[in-house]
């Protein structure tokens, strides 16, 4: 086995913020396959803010932002022709097209980065982040406890919850992969009813929920620093929650067959955390019951 820093690694997923998340257990794989070798990591331009989250990961040596915007240049493809194992990065497509059927998003972005053997341990297949910043959390600044680790009794600005309440400003699947403003509107109300503060984060075109605290239009890197420091989460199946998740932040994912002819595997589309819970309905995520979201919160904090 190959042992040296002077072989290369490109990879792995590039361009959307769920699916470099979803790459990070590729990582694991080719430490395992080649101890000690050099990784690049490779985020497409368009998402160059995602940068900082990837700062102190023990397998990462290399943060390459691409020459395009949305696709590779020709220093791009050099710094990649001088790597001993390249991740594919051009014309690569879901085999078979309804892949959710069969396999997780994990497993399908190994596959698409070229990594066909990959069979990892269970917990391998939970992304992992490493947090570097100060979250404001009531603990002191040293203290992650909750970070890559099962769910923890300390509590944690007890009464927030930070909702991402849409998968993208807007919906265009028909199926209902994002709640409706009114599910949201209804599911605040419950909340607050409780006891609970709601942060809202997203983008800032994104419909507003009422009675939220908007911190839509900060950065990306100031809301999920914010949102972790809450006591969880709520979201769809969107990169935001594929971030949460890699911190192992406490969370309930939205979950529905959104995709065509989804009909085996109901979860495949699912964040991976170690602390996070899936509801599920069909037909929409508006069928879930507020009732089951509201026990789901209650058997975490």
């Amino acid at each position: 086995m190959v042992s040296e820093k002077n072989f290369k690694i490109w990879g792995v997923s590039y361009g959307l913020v769920g699916d470099l998340i979803m790459g990070l257990p590729v990582l694991d794989y080719f430490e395992e396959k080649y101890p000690d070798s050099y990784k690049i990591w490779v985020i497409q331009k368009k998402v160059a803010f995602m940068a900082p989250f990837f700062l102190n990961h023990p397998l990462i040596d290399k943060i390459h932002i691409t020459e395009e915007w949305d696709g590779f240049g020709f220093n791009d493809r050099l710094l990649r022709d001088e790597c001993n194992v390249k991740c594919i990065i051009d014309d690569w497509k879901h085999d078979p097209v309804d892949w959710y059927n069969y396999r997780d998003c994990i497993d399908e972005t190994a596959r698409v980065a070229g990594v066909m053997d990959f069979n990892p341990a269970p917990y391998i297949k939970y992304p992992k982040l490493c947090r570097w910043f100060d979250t404001g959390k009531r603990e002191t600044v040293s203290s992650y406890s909750k970070e890559n680790s099962l769910l923890s009794s300390k509590a944690t600005n007890d009464n927030i919850i930070s909702i991402f309440p849409f998968a993208t400003a807007n919906d265009t699947t028909g199926i209902g992969r994002s709640p409706s403003v009114k599910w949201w509107s209804d599911m605040v109300s419950i909340m607050n009813k409780m006891g609970h503060t709601v942060y809202q984060f997203g983008m800032p075109s994104d419909r507003r929920i009422k009675n939220t605290i908007q911190y839509n239009t900060l950065t990306f890197f100031e809301q999920i620093q914010i949102a972790l420091s809450t006591k969880m989460s709520i979201g769809t199946d969107s990169g935001n929650m594929w971030v949460m998740g890699a911190y192992s932040h406490p969370a309930i994912h939205l979950m529905t067959q959104w995709l065509p002819n989804h009909t085996e595997n109901k979860f495949a589309l699912a964040p991976k955390n170690i602390n996070g819970f899936d509801v599920f309905a069909k037909d929409g995520v508006d069928n879930i019951k507020h009732d089951v979201v509201m026990d789901t919160i209650g058997g975490i904090i």
